[in-house]
Order: C-alpha cells, then structure tokens, then sequence
C-alpha cells in the first residue's frame, strides 16, 4: 500500500480479518504467538518506507540488540564466539510490528484500509486482452461491494485464495513447487526476570540452541530451542524441529522437551520465569513457491507479491522482511514501467522472481536433507531447484560449518542471511570461500567434539 500510494490516487486495503485497536493477536495471523525477528534488511526497507517507524517500536518496547554479543548461540560443532556482529536485529512481538505499520500506513492520505471484508472474486474484461478491472467482496454482514481498481494486488499471504479464482477465468494453474520437512514448532509465551532478579552469568537476552544434524544420541537433539526476548519483559520460547518429530501441545511437554535439549541453559531459563500463554503448536511449514514468473496465464492489471507467491519455513525468519524487500522491487517496477500495460504483470513476476531466489536458497538448503518435494509440473523450469540442491544443500553448508571457527566467514553469512548479500555473491567471493576451505579442512583433520558431554553445557563468557 505505501509502495502504490506514490503512483495511484487511491489505495484501498481489503482484509477478511478484523484489525484490533492495539497491539492483539488477530485471528488471520495465526503465526504472531510465535517469535518474530525483524532482519536488517527488512527493517531498512520499514524505516524507509514508513520514516520514524524504528522510533515508534523502541518507544513501545522493541529491543534492538547485536546478535553476535547479545546472543547465546549453540551451532551443531559448538558454541559460537561471543564478538560485534555487524547488524542489529529488531525484537518485538508480531503484533508490534504489524500495530505500529498499519498505524502509520493510515496515516497516508490516498489509503484506505477496510477489515471484515473478503474478497470473493475477480471483475474482468476480455477485450482486447483479459484484464481485471476491480473485485466483488463481501462484508462480514453479508453485504456486497463492487470495487474498480486499475490494479489488484494479491497480498494475502501464505494462505491466499486467489489461484483457484484464475483458473476459474479460464487461465492455467500455477507450476508450484513445495519443499516439506515435516517441520513443526511450539511456543509459549513468558514473563522473564528483570533488573536485580536476572543472574549475573546472564549476559545474554535471546538464545538460539541449534540440533544435531548428524550423529545425535536422542531425539531431543534434534530439535531447536529459542529464546527471544519482546516488549515488556516478556519471552517467546519455541521448539522446533523437522522430520514428523513429536510437537508439544500442552506445558508438560513443553517443559519436558526443552529440559532435554543440548545444553539445559533454556530449562534454567524459564524455570525462573512466570508462564502467561498456554502452548502454542503449529505444522504446515512448508516452503511453497507458486512460479508466476513462468505461469502461461496473461492477465493485466493483476500482481501478486511476497507470502501470496513465496511462503518459506518460519523458522528462518526471513517472511516479514523478505515481503518488505518485494515490496522494493514492485517500487523499482512501477518507477520505470506503466503498472496498466498489458505486459507490466509478468516483467514484475520475473524480476520478484529473481530476488526471491536469495531467500528460497537459504531456507530450502537445510530443508532438503529431510524434505520431500513436491511440484504441480514435472515440466516446469528446474532452476531454482538445481540451484537448491547443489548450491544450498552443500556449499552453503560448507559455509555454515565454517562460520562457527571463522569469524569473517560468519560475517559473510550473516549478510546472505539478513538479505543484504546474494549467496551468489558469497560463492564468487574468494576470500570467503579460500577461508571457508582452510577452516573445513581443519574441522576434517581435528573434528569438533559433538559427542554428549564434550560440548560445554554453557556459552563461553
């Protein structure tokens, strides 16, 4: 919406969902009770787009913190060396986020956003080409609405129903391809200590416990652990993991299976914490790419953007500031084409497309070693899935690896994963990758000690 309101008169948001007056979870954003983090890249293009929004978070609560000295993070060979990461990341609850965005995004004179209604269909014409010319909703009291629109854009997220309505204009379905992992996470909600009651040894304020990948001895090993820290003192705690593992759904074995991890720092954690939400479980997080820029279906005056096209596992946390970055590249369009040409959907598809690889390769790398894929066409352009596999399933590991010992090949991975650096460009790097073998072929010689034990169960001071 701020992206349109600088090249249309009128901006008009629909959304099924009903937006609270504050700062609450809503029932369309099933995913808010779970933790978000704000990448730098994503919280560059806001404070862009929306100037002063930054302020308005910390004002509210939000912590700006550096990862790479404000978190306790566990790798798979051992914990990583405390030091200045780069970036800061923003850490508040979703619903944070999203308040203080719709907040400011009303503020804009030519947008309108208008909540209880649903979008029931797509308005066309067929002469001389098939183009949208506006939808028909429906409010929640079951009034009708025509809306004219020079253009629609389908930003309703992961769960968005608008391919069936293309099909019924008569266009083809969309070649989608989804990577499942079986990956499933649950969270709960706590009020952390403060000030004088916080331990000493507690220099951290978010913690991020990796699994096993290879060689662990019991199951719980293999799950993550998060502790992230939001507005108010309070704390999101998940466990994640992949492969159909068990999904805790009551606090008993919420406890249980955090008291299980690989270092018991996050048990010690919440036990001198209060719990204030009951357990949150959630499955269906699979990475989903419906491929518009190779769709056959020509229809002008109609986009789609961000989760509507690309949805990735939320465990990497890239949803929030990769929509951000679609929306930059949708401003970058716009800036040098005419949004009413017949031809401006499809380039718009394509140079998405192009940006979207970036975080589809990070997210698919890891979720290829217990995924299965899946793809509406066998035929359709295997790119981006060649490009996955032997790029992100091993060299990107390769990388991963390596960032644990070698602080400038972390640095570099960090950028790839704030979306500030193509994995592209971290490949074509050779000072990343000259280190990356030296730092691999040492780990080889004189393996990392991840047997039980031999891990310290604490972060280094």
């Amino acid at each position: 919406a701020r992206v349109l309101s600088e090249h249309f008169e009128q901006v008009t948001v629909l959304d099924s969902d009903h937006f609270p007056q504050d700062a609450q979870h809503r029932k369309g954003v099933p995913q808010s009770r779970h933790p978000h983090a704000m990448l730098d890249a994503g919280r560059r293009e806001l404070e862009r787009f929306f100037p002063g929004f930054e302020k308005l978070c910390r004002e509210r609560g939000a912590l700006e913190l550096n990862p790479g000295r404000d978190m306790a993070t566990l790798r798979q060979a051992g914990w990583s060396t405390r030091g200045d990461s780069p970036f800061t990341l923003l850490f508040a609850s979703r619903v944070l986020i999203e308040r203080v965005i719709r907040e400011l995004a009303a503020k804009l004179p030519n947008v309108t956003l208008l909540d209880g209604i649903e979008v029931m269909s797509l308005r066309t014409v067929d002469e001389p080409e098939l183009r949208v010319t506006g939808v028909t909703a429906r409010s929640d009291e079951g009034q009708s609405t025509q809306f004219d629109a020079d253009l629609v854009v389908d930003a309703s997220g992961r769960a968005t129903r608008v391919p069936p309505k293309l099909e019924k204009l008569g266009l083809p379905a969309l070649d989608t391809t989804v990577v499942d992992a079986s990956a499933g996470y649950s969270s709960r909600w706590y009020q952390g200590p403060s000030g004088d009651a916080r331990p000493e040894s507690w220099w951290w304020k978010c913690l991020w416990i990796e699994p096993l990948i290879e060689g662990a001895a019991r199951p719980e090993e293999q799950y993550f652990g998060v502790l992230f820290p939001v507005e108010d003192d309070r704390w999101v705690v998940t466990t994640a993991s992949w492969g159909g593992q068990e999904l805790a759904r009551d606090p008993e074995t919420f406890e249980r299976m955090i008291s299980k991890l690989r270092t018991p720092l996050l048990a010690e954690a919440i036990a001198q914490a209060e719990p204030i939400s009951p357990v949150f479980a959630r499955r269906g997080m699979q990475n989903c790419w419906r491929h518009y820029e190779t769709w056959r279906g020509r229809l002008a005056g109609f986009i789609a953007i961000g989760d509507a096209v690309c949805a990735f596992n939320p465990v990497y946390g890239q949803g929030m500031s990769s929509a951000a970055k679609c929306a930059c590249v949708l401003e970058e369009r716009l800036a040098n084409d005419d949004p009413v040409d017949a031809g401006f959907p499809a380039r718009f598809f394509r140079a998405q497309a192009d940006f979207l690889e970036i975080p589809w390769t990070m997210a698919v790398s890891r979720d290829r070693e217990r995924a299965r894929i899946e793809s509406d066409d066998a035929s359709a352009p295997r790119r981006f899935e060649v490009l996955a596999r032997h790029v992100g399933a091993f060299a990107m590991r390769q990388i991963a690896l390596a960032a644990v010992a070698d602080r400038t090949v972390g640095t570099a991975l960090f950028e790839v994963v704030n979306l500030t650096r193509t994995p592209r460009e971290l490949l074509s790097d050779p000072a990343v990758l000259g280190r990356t073998l030296r730092t691999r072929l040492r780990q080889i010689v004189r393996p990392p000690k991840i047997e039980e034990g031999e891990i310290p169960d604490y972060p280094p001071a």
